[in-house]
């Protein structure tokens, strides 16, 4: 919400949980490692929409790829 206006937001895995949790899967013991990998960001739903056409990539590429500027 930015004043009284909302403004819709999503969660978003910058680290795709589907390939987090298939390495997990394959390799029990690398969980703390792939765990360690995981980073989560905020989007618009816009972006959010616009990342799901990029789902073949992961971490920052996929949202470079999606014309995201990424801001810390």
């Amino acid at each position: 919400m930015v004043g009284d206006e909302v403004v819709p937001v999503r969660h978003e895995h910058v680290v795709q949980r589907r390939g987090q949790i298939d390495r997990m899967l394959a390799d029990p013991a690398s969980v703390a490692e792939v765990m360690s990998t995981s980073l989560a960001c905020v989007v618009s739903t816009a972006e959010h929409r616009a990342l799901e056409a990029h789902d073949d990539l992961d971490g920052w590429a996929r949202y470079g790829a999606a014309g995201i500027e990424v801001m810390e």
